[in-house]
């Protein structure tokens, strides 16, 4: 099936006619995509088959499989958490003379706790079909109702134009 959207939020429509428990990989023509695109995600220029990487983070999907994120808990009350900053300022050395002093210091700050949600780390390689065309796959992932989640992560990553 051919997905033209930029992102979704269901499978609904899309799986229809995938029986539960199918195994699924999410796939797309090299010849579909610009050549840049694979090459900042970390692909090299030739793409040979067999070459596997984890995108580099482009975009808000791929920075979510490659890096995590926090999501801030409301519910909790606010805590202190710190950032650190440079100072710089010119200090008075006598008449007519000034020296420049710079100096890191920690700022203090209110914030609601943040609860860590690990990367997905979904790899991507480069592979040919019966005609010899080149794809780009992700891996094998079965079609049951506890991976809706993932397989919609890995769609989502193949419509942020990888």
């Amino acid at each position: 099936m051919v997905i033209t959207k930029k992102r979704i939020r269901s499978l609904g429509s899309y799986t229809k006619g995938i029986a539960e428990g199918q195994p699924v990989v999410v796939s797309v023509r090299v010849p579909d995509i610009d050549g840049t695109t694979t090459t900042r995600i970390g692909f090299t220029s030739d793409l040979s088959p067999g070459e596997t990487v984890l995108p580099k983070a482009v975009g808000s999907t791929t920075e979510f499989n490659a890096e995590g994120k926090e999501i801030p808990l409301k519910d909790k009350p606010k805590e202190t958490h710190y950032r650190q900053q440079e100072w710089t300022w010119k200090e008075f050395r006598g008449r007519y003379d000034t020296e420049e002093k710079s100096k890191i210091v920690d700022i203090p700050y209110l914030r609601y706790p943040r609860k860590f949600i690990k990367p997905p780390a979904v790899e991507l390689t480069v592979a040919t079909n019966t005609d010899g065309e080149k794809l780009i796959i992700s891996g094998v992932i079965e079609f049951s109702p506890k991976n809706d989640e993932k397989l919609i992560h890995i769609i989502n990553l193949f419509l942020g134009k990888v």
